[in-house]
Formats: structure tokens, sequence, C-alpha cells
């Protein structure tokens, strides 16, 4: 206890030598500037604590109010697998295909297209066989059935559902035909290797904007570029090369050949490959058949429900009643049909091949998507292109991609 108050005694003497400049105070004991003083105190357990203790406090002192923050962790969205990659020109005619959406999946995550498919989708489609060694089959889905994931088939169907779940996007299914997979057949509706513009890929890269693969292209009635007016390329543009390329490969790329790796906008030297420029009957041909696709695929993702078959029967049923009162035979020929074509249609309930529909709506003064979503309306001849009126353009029968007579 003595000691205590010894040493007690000390630091009153200290300080008060400090206060009076009888002494310099030390580095453990100084008067700060702002009126505050450093003491030396000795706790219970003998060591020397620093505290600072102000000189002269307000008591009045209020504390400042701040505003609350809401600490709440916001809800966030489930984590997906893949890249969340926005699909290009969705709800218009030049929307993406869903082949050239994979291979720019592919190209975002920095992996060829194989290993995507082989590693990611493969498993979730049930499918690893195809990606086994010795297996020929990856290689038969490269050339034969790639094409039909554009489709309306059930192919296309469980390839939106797989890349959907591990994109989390929601909209995958408007880079295909599944819309219209029940009033459309697989018979004549994709072609069997790509077609592109290269035209419209060069333009595309001088303008800095993304290079893409659209649905429209895939279409086998599709034969034109309606902003170039030239025929769409089907072949690598190299000598060396020279290959048709499929819908995907090992190596796909948006506007390059998956064999030669090379860029198939305007070749090296800038020059395109010559070509024979298409008539002035084949452009309004293929004028009309691009807008009539582009009004299909433009309204999809705006659909309530998809159009069933019994639309088809319904309207055409409608047409035949109001231009030849009830016979089939005769709007057959009116259209420039076979006799019995309207009529099995009817009978049986089947479904025509693309371009054929695209004939007889063309005939008739309608659209496709008129005439697959609106109810029948009393026909305008008019308007009509009926064959006893006005012959098919030239390019239909010149080229040989409609046989009307043999359907």
């Amino acid at each position: 206890m003595g000691a205590w108050s010894c040493a007690l005694c000390w630091d009153w003497n200290r300080r008060h030598q400090i206060r009076t400049g009888q002494m310099k105070p030390s580095r453990a004991h100084r008067m700060r500037p702002d009126g505050n003083e450093q003491r030396a105190v000795w706790g219970k357990d003998g060591l020397c604590e620093i505290r600072w203790e102000r000189a002269r406090m307000n008591r009045d002192e209020r504390l400042t109010g701040y505003e609350l923050w809401d600490v709440t962790l916001p809800p966030l969205p489930p984590r997906s697998r893949l890249y969340y990659l926005a699909p290009i020109g969705l709800g218009t005619p030049y929307v993406e295909s869903l082949t050239g959406y994979v291979a720019r999946l592919a190209e975002a995550h920095n992996v060829r297209t194989r290993t995507l498919i082989v590693r990611e989708l493969l498993p979730h489609l049930n499918r690893q066989h195809l990606s086994k060694p010795g297996n020929n089959s990856l290689a038969s889905f490269w050339l034969k059935d790639s094409r039909a994931l554009n489709g309306i088939r059930t192919l296309a169907k469980d390839w939106v559902h797989v890349l959907e779940k591990l994109t989390g996007r929601r909209d995958l299914r408007f880079l295909t035909l599944l819309t219209w997979a029940a009033v459309l057949t697989p018979k004549g509706l994709l072609r069997s290797t790509q077609a592109w513009c290269p035209a419209c890929y060069e333009e595309w890269a001088e303008a800095g904007q993304t290079v893409y693969e659209p649905l429209l292209w895939k279409m086998m009635v599709v034969t034109i570029c309606p902003h170039h007016h030239r025929h769409l390329s089907t072949v690598c543009p190299y000598p060396d090369c020279g290959q048709t390329l499929p819908f995907l490969g090992p190596g796909s790329r948006p506007g390059h050949c998956p064999h030669c790796g090379r860029w198939l906008g305007s070749p090296e030297g800038g020059a395109f490959p010559e070509d024979e420029p298409p008539t002035e009957d084949e452009l309004q041909w293929q004028r009309w058949v691009t807008d009539s696709i582009g009004e299909l695929l433009v309204a999809a993702p705006g659909l309530s429900s998809p159009p069933q078959r019994e639309r088809i029967v319904r309207t055409l049923s409608a047409y035949v009643e109001q231009l030849t009162e009830g016979n089939r035979s005769a709007l057959s020929r009116e259209l420039g049909l076979h006799k019995g074509r309207i009529a099995g249609w009817l009978k049986r309930g089947t479904v025509p091949q693309f371009e054929l529909f695209l004939h007889m709506c063309y005939h008739l003064g309608t659209s496709p998507l008129k005439f697959l979503t609106e109810e029948p309306v009393v026909a305008d001849r008019a308007k009509m292109n009926l064959a006893k009126k006005k012959e098919s353009p030239s390019a239909m029968k010149n080229t040989g991609r409609l046989n009307v007579a043999e359907g």
C-alpha cells in the first residue's frame, strides 16, 4: 500500500513540474496541442497503459445523428453455368440462329465449339456416347444433325432447354422455328449446309458490329441477300479449301470457315467471287419470300400461343368456299397446284411443304403470318395473284426451286 501511495505522489509531482515549466515532458508523458494530456497509469496487471485525457470536456456536447442504412442483402438471381449471352436481333427479321448462337457462346468462353458441346452440353442431353473415342456419331452430328437445331423437331427443343438452363436465358426458342412447329413440315424447310452473304459479314466487321449467323440464311427458300441483292455463298471462297460448311463444326466461328479458319467476308484482295447477278423476277420473288419469313420471325416472341395445325385447315376451307364454292380442284388449278393437292391437305389434315405454302399464300394475296394467325376474311380477288390472272414469278419455274405441279 505504501509503494502504491509513493507512486501516486511521484506522478502528481511530475505532472506539476511539467505544468509549471520546471521540467520537460518525456515521450511517455506529454501535453497534446489540442489540450489533451497523455498520462501513464499503472493497471492492476502492473503494465503501463497509455491513454488520452481531455483537459476540458464540454459535457453538453451532443452526438451527430445519421440516417439509418438498410444493410439487408438484395435477392440475387441464380448463378448460371455459362455466360448470360444475349441473342442478336431478337424480334427482328435478322434474328440469330441457334447454331450461330452456340458458336458465339463458345467464342465468348474462349474455347472451341467442340469443347463447349462435349464438356457442357452433351452431358445434359444424355448423349455422352457421341464424344467417345472411336465413335463416329459426333462426326455424323456435325454433318447431318446440326442443322436440325434451328428447326422444329425434338432435337431443337432439347438443345433450347439445355442452353436456357445453362445460360439462364428464357428466349432461345425464338432462335429456332419451334414457334411454328405445328404448322410447318421439316421437309424442304432448312438447308443441309450453311449459306451466307459475304457483303453483310464485311459490313458488320467494318462497323465494329458483332458478326453472327441470321436464321433467315438457314432457310432453304432464301437464296438471295435482301440487302445486297446477290446470291448467298455456299462454299468457302478460297481455292485451296472450297468446301461446304456444316451448321456446326468442331471449330465453328461466326464469319469464318470451320475447315481452314479464314474470313468469309470479302476475300483477301477485296474482291468477291464472281457470281451471276439474279434476274429481276428472281429478285421480286426473293423479296416477297424474305419479307414473309421475316414477318414470322418478328411475330414469334409476341404470340400468346403458337398456331395449331387446325388453323391451316380452317383458313384453307374458308378460301375454298369463298373462291370456288367448295370446289377444291378448281382452287388448286387457280393456284397453279396439282388438282388434288388442296383436297389432300384438307382430307388428311397434313401440312404443305414450306415452299408450296409460300406459293399458295402468294397467289392468295396474303402473307403466311396472316394465314396462320388471323381469322379467315372475305377473299378479295383484286389483291390475288391467281394463276389465270398472273403467272408465278419466272424464278420459281426457271430455277427449279418450286415444282408446283408435283409439289
